[in-house]
This record gives C-alpha cells, structure tokens and sequence, in this order.
C-alpha cells in the first residue's frame, strides 16, 4: 500500500502494475485458504484445536475476498485515470 501512496511520483500505469501483482499473490493465497478451509471442515470434530483454526482460515478468507474487491474497484479508477 505504501506503493500506492507514494504512486504519484511513479505514475498510474506503475501503480497498476503494483495492484496486479498484489492481486496475483493473494488471488494464490486465497486458493490455499480455501483449500484449508475445506480440509479443516472434514477434521474439526476430530480435535477441538481444528475448530479454531477452521474460523481463523474462514476470516482469512473473507479478508482476502476483500482485499480482491478493492484491487478490481482500484483498476477501474487507475484505467480511468490513465485515459
């Protein structure tokens, strides 16, 4: 985010490139936390601890799908602003 706070200097164009490639990691990540998510549904009754670590993953979830929506609102306004 520093990046984009500072994009003034760069440019538009470079601070898209920025958000995309924020946007790649966490689109990757987010498939992991998924992936996590489903295997700790099928084992959380097994031990108390899972349980935990299942509403710890569905937050990191939830904070992911958002950090997505602000990188696709945030590429429409920089596309916008590089016309």
């Amino acid at each position: 985010m520093l990046k984009l706070f500072f994009a003034e200097s760069t440019g538009a164009k470079t601070a898209l490139e920025h958000i995309e490639s924020f946007e790649t990691k966490i689109q990757g990540e987010l498939q992991y936390l998924q992936k996590t998510v489903k295997t700790l549904e099928a084992v959380s009754d097994n031990d108390s601890s899972h349980f935990y670590y299942l509403l710890t993953a569905r937050f990191g979830v939830k904070a992911y799908r958002a950090y997505l929506e602000w990188c696709s609102e945030v590429k429409t306004d920089l596309n916008g602003h590089l016309r």
